[in-house]
């Protein structure tokens, strides 16, 4: 079984907290074709984690 060695995640987001409202893009590209794991899809988890974290940094940066 091959793993999936790289990953593009696009997200655009109009966030509207507390009164507050923004629109922000989040991309990122992960290319992972060195290492082999366990999971096949390892590399798009990770893609979505650091998409994660930059949401949530934007999110606090505009509390």
């Amino acid at each position: 079984m091959s793993n999936i060695d790289s990953a593009y995640v696009y997200l655009n987001v109009t966030f509207d907290l507390a009164g507050k409202k923004w629109e922000k893009e989040f991309v990122t590209k992960q290319n992972d074709k060195g290492v082999k794991d366990a999971k096949v899809t390892s590399t798009i988890e990770y893609a979505w984690d650091q998409i994660a974290l930059d949401v949530a940094r934007n999110v606090a940066e505009n509390l």
